[in-house]
Order: C-alpha cells, then structure tokens, then sequence
C-alpha cells in the first residue's frame, strides 16, 4: 500500500512538473510572438509609410495597412500573424520582395554551422580542463586554468573576435578576414572560414563552464568509489572520464542548453563582426531598411529556437541521469 501511493506521489509530482514546464513554455511563446508583433504597432511613425515609402500615394498606404492590419487592434494583428506562423507563414519582406521563412531558411545553415561548431569547441576544450584542474587542484595548473578562464569571461566575444582577426588573420594570414565559403566549396575552405568566428563564441562559454565542472568534478572525487578506483591503480585519464566526469556533469549538461541559446544569439553578432552571410547580418539588414515584417520573423524565430533548446535540455536531462528532474 506505502508503495502505491509512493508511485501515485511520483505520478502526481511529474505530472505537476510537466505541466508547470509546458505553462511557462505557452508564456514564453506568447511574451515572445506578442512582443514582434507590438514591435510595429510601436514602432516611431506610420508603418505603412516606413514601408511603402514617404512618397507613397494615399491609396498604396491604405494598401499596405490592410495588407498587415495595421489599423486593427493589437492583439487582432498577433492573433493574425501567430495563426499565420504557425502554417510555417512569418510574411514576406516588402524590401526584399521575398518571404520571410525562405530568407531564413538561405541564411540559417551559417549561423548554425557557427553555433554547433563553437559547442563542439566548448565541449572539447571545457571538459578536460574543468576535469584535469579539479584532479590537480591547487596546483600550477589549477591556478592557470582559473586565472585564463577568469580572464575570458571579462572579456565580450565580439572583442574577441577583433583580437583573434588582428592576430591570426591580418597577422599571419592563415584565416580569411571576412570571406564565408560554402561547404559545396570544400569542407577544408569552410571549415577554415569558420574558424576564428566559433573560436570567438567558444573561448567565452569555456570560460563559463570550465569553472562550474570543476566545482563539480571537486566534490565527485571525495567519494569512496573514487578511492576505490584509485587503489585498483586505474589511469588518471580513465578514472576522470569513465568515474567523475558523469555524476559532474549534470550541472554542465543543464547549462548547455543555456549555452546553445547563447551561442547562437552571439552568433548574430560575430557574423556582423567577421561579415558572414547568416541571420545576424540578415537581421541588421533589415534594421537599416526599416524591413519590419523581415524583423517581425527574425526576431520570434531566434527566440522561439532558443525556448526550444532549452525545452530539449529539460527533456534529455531526465533520460541521461534517471531519478533528476530539470525544474
């Protein structure tokens, strides 16, 4: 009977948790697309003539307000275009005579080569140090782990980015300065123009996380198992990876969803640094042209992709680590 209603408990709990996760999704989504939508109606000035044009005839503006709905009230146009979206429809930009969703769909295979890239950087250069330093904690290494990481996370990715331009592109010419090559063109050539721009993304979320699995790490290699692996003389390498790495690494899991969001957010702003045809260059684009349907699309786009991100973390958590719950 104790048993039974333990599991109802359980039941009842993930229940309630789940339905608290979908609440602040639903909230999120509606912050996010009600948000782009007051972008316009806020906007300084008619919108119609932002988009039409200020020598546009009466007739053209009237128009384009029936086009959009300008006149109808707010919550008629965010109704409108979400009902729109939803059909895969953010609109189409009046400056680039195109749809939105086909904009987006050219330029988000850059910024997700660069997000996924500097992951994969973050990754595989954060996991060893926060390991290796919390093994050798207090040592020399430990100390310049820290002091190198401390010193990155002072530091914006975009100045980064300019460093690394003057160092290892104007100085010595190995990478481009501003030139993108498509994977059609040669992974070799990709790769090597996206380089510097994920190393920019990367160096930054290293020094985020590097720290935190250290902590982590610290505390895992009290526990006897540890001296216990310790004493059958296994390698340092084996007992970091195979016995520590795993109960630390729930906190660097649940912040790499955070950090994908980050990422890919500070992917738009490298891709301006470094002029690399993405969604952030696109996005600037359209706040120079006033292309506010361009804008409305990108910007609920960007959000609703990192919501989902962070949706999937709560998701995987529970499965790679039974018995955790992601709140």
């Amino acid at each position: 009977m104790a048993t039974l209603t333990q599991s109802r408990a359980g039941t009842y709990r993930t229940t309630r948790t789940w339905s608290l996760r979908l609440l602040r999704l639903l909230l999120v989504l509606f912050i996010v697309t009600f948000g782009t939508t007051a972008l316009i109606a806020l906007s300084p000035g008619d919108p119609a003539v932002t988009i039409a044009g200020d020598s546009a005839p009466p007739e053209v503006l009237q128009a384009v307000r029936d086009k959009y709905g300008f006149d109808d009230p707010m919550i008629q146009n965010w109704w409108d275009w979400t009902s729109s979206a939803v059909r895969g429809d953010l609109g189409e930009s009046d400056f680039l005579q195109r749809p939105v969703i086909e904009v987006i769909g050219e330029r988000l295979p850059i910024t997700a080569e660069l997000t996924i890239l500097s992951m994969l950087m973050t990754v595989i250069v954060a996991v060893p140090a926060g390991l290796y330093a919390a093994y050798r904690r207090g040592s020399w290494v430990d100390r310049l782990i820290n002091a190198m990481t401390s010193a990155l996370i002072a530091v914006p990715s975009f100045v980064i980015g300019l460093v690394l331009v003057l160092a290892l592109a104007i100085g010595t010419g190995w990478f481009p300065t501003s030139n993108w090559s498509y994977i059609e063109e040669g992974l070799g050539a990709n790769l090597t123009s996206a380089f510097l721009p994920a190393l920019s993304l990367a160096l930054v979320e290293i020094a985020i996380l590097t720290p935190i699995l250290r902590a982590d790490a610290v505390s895992s290699l009290t526990h006897d198992y540890i001296a216990l692996a310790r004493a059958k003389g296994i390698s340092t390498t084996r007992l970091l990876f195979r016995h520590v790495l795993r109960p630390s690494s729930i906190s660097l899991v649940t912040l790499l969803g955070l950090a994908l969001g980050r990422l890919f957010g500070g992917a738009i702003v490298i891709e301006v640094v470094f002029n690399l045809p993405g969604l952030g260059t696109q996005l600037v684009s359209a706040v120079r042209d006033k292309d506010l349907i361009l804008i409305q699309g990108l910007v609920a786009f960007i959000a609703v992709l990192y919501v989902v991100a962070n949706l999937v973390v709560d998701l995987l958590i529970p499965k790679l680590y039974p018995g955790t719950n992601a709140s």
